[in-house]
């Protein structure tokens, strides 16, 4: 079976159901389809939607969200099957976890972001990496490294951009934020299909209107997203291009549902790694045991593959 997220990023459409099968009707006149059960989640980018109530019932039936994104597409809420799938054995043990617990987790967490951080700096440049220092001496502070690491990123970036300055750089920041929205909604549906509450993080403190759990969880995989925003630049430097976000958006709904990450002896979509860490992370809450919890690592290999697709393009 595959699975796919459904990006909608043209004003005014209409999805309904139909003989199981979700359909977009666009203004323009076009008109697509996908089986529902294999629909992770939908993200709704544009303005002017309208969803069928039957087809909002029969997506939550089948564990799909739908992610609804603000004017910068970022997530600003989430429709969910949360009062069906909530497991109360699995939610007590997470509500039960300690202080210590967490603090274990989130260093797992913080050391394999800023390892794949490092592994994307050296994707994109030829400098000294300077996140590799702070790796060798062990050093896992995360402001220190986010320093570090966006300095370098900003700078390749920008120019790639034709030199934009710092003030200029309006056409990078929505790319960015829709990938990570993209990644969001990915890691959100993996927390609610697995019986955790997304309001109770390791590390994020709750509040009004935000998803701690699900911050977490996303951290290790933004180098991800960084690597695809350097990747579609490569190929479509933003001076080129008018209009970059539908292009992107196209981009890298395509290219992260074919990403694929290490995992034991095999290689996995990144949609497979984000419910194996999910999943370990509701078992580390029940064993109380944090080392059950998998993160998933990014390897010059997987990355190289992003860089054959730039030469194959």
């Amino acid at each position: 079976m595959s699975y796919h997220v459904l990006h909608l990023l043209e004003h005014g459409s209409y999805l309904y159901k139909r003989r199981g099968r979700l359909f977009c009707q666009t203004p323009s006149g076009g008109e697509r389809s996908l089986p529902i059960e294999n629909i992770k989640a939908v993200i709704l980018a544009a303005k002017g939607l309208n969803l069928s109530a039957a087809l909002i019932s029969s997506l939550a039936s089948c564990d799909a969200i739908i992610l609804h994104c603000d004017d910068s597409y970022k997530p600003v809420a989430v429709t969910g099957p949360l009062s069906r799938i909530i497991n109360q054995r699995i939610l007590a043990t997470q509500c039960a976890g300690s202080s210590g617990f967490h603090q274990r987790c989130w260093a797992m967490v913080k050391e394999h972001k800023i390892r794949n951080q490092a592994l994307v700096i050296d994707l994109i440049s030829l400098e000294q990496n300077p996140l590799e220092r702070l790796i060798v001496m062990g050093d896992f502070d995360e402001a220190r490294a986010a320093r570090f690491y966006f300095e370098r990123y900003f700078k390749i970036l920008r120019a790639i951009g034709q030199n934009r300055t710092k003030r200029d750089a309006g056409w990078l920041n929505p790319l960015l934020n829709y990938g990570y929205a993209v990644l969001s909604a990915l890691v959100h549906r993996a927390i609610v299909i697995h019986g955790l509450l997304p309001q109770l993080g390791i590390h994020h403190k709750p509040r009004y209107g935000t998803w701690p759990l699900v911050y977490d969880l996303m951290e290790p995989l933004r180098p991800v997203v960084d690597a695809h925003v350097w990747a579609y630049c490569q190929q479509f430097p933003p001076s080129a291009t008018e209009h970059l976000l539908p292009a992107f958006a196209r981009f890298i709904g395509s290219s992260l549902s074919q990403f694929r990450l290490p995992h034991k002896r095999y290689r996995i979509k990144l949609l497979d790694a984000v419910d194996f860490m999910v999943r370990s992370f509701a078992t580390a809450c029940e064993a109380r045991n944090h080392e059950a919890l998998w993160v998933p690592k990014l390897t010059p290999t997987c990355l190289g593959t992003l860089t054959r697709d730039i030469i194959k393009a």
